[in-house]
């Protein structure tokens, strides 16, 4: 499967997001457009991978709206 490079930035700037905190405790998936990014924070520290493995709860949406909501163009309560 061909991972465009964007999801793979995507993965690397959130990776350093969540090394700076706390495990989050559950598995986090982040569907973007049929690319997977798994945070799983049941350990130690949280890890990120791009498997589409079990997750305690997926968030759906495509690259473009993740990307408008981490750059503040958007509001969470009014993505679609």
């Amino acid at each position: 499967m061909f991972v465009s490079m964007e999801i793979e930035q995507i993965r690397k700037e959130l990776e350093e997001k969540v090394k700076k905190i706390s495990p989050i405790g559950k598995k986090l998936k982040f569907n973007l457009d049929g690319e997977f990014i798994l945070i799983d924070g049941s350990s130690q520290v949280n890890e990120i991978s791009g498997e589409d493995g079990e997750a305690d709860c997926t968030i759906t949406m495509s690259k473009d709206t993740y990307l408008k909501l981490q750059r503040k163009e958007i509001k969470p309560m009014i993505a679609t």
